[in-house]
């Protein structure tokens, strides 16, 4: 029988936490889901990487909004080309 390979992990290198909702910022796991992650089961760690794509989704929308914020009371709510 082939042995299915364990769960690699979903880190990419851009490990802060947000301060909401304490996701990291690049893979989306909670600081006890990086800690725990070499003792996690493969069942586990799907678990974790099913959630992964929404948390991960929310995170760069409300950087998008919070962007947005910051550049319209930088420089007003014109569009490109309204000035």
């Amino acid at each position: 029988m082939t042995e299915v390979p364990k769960i690699r992990t979903p880190c990419v290198g851009i490990c802060t936490l947000d301060g909401d909702t304490g996701w990291c910022k690049g893979c989306g796991r909670t600081a006890a889901e990086v800690g725990d992650w070499v003792r996690m089961t493969d069942d586990e760690r799907a678990e974790v990487m099913t959630k992964l794509p929404d948390r991960v989704l929310k995170l760069w929308e409300e950087r998008r909004k919070d962007r947005r914020e910051k550049r319209v009371r930088e420089r007003g709510p014109w569009t490109r080309g309204e000035r």
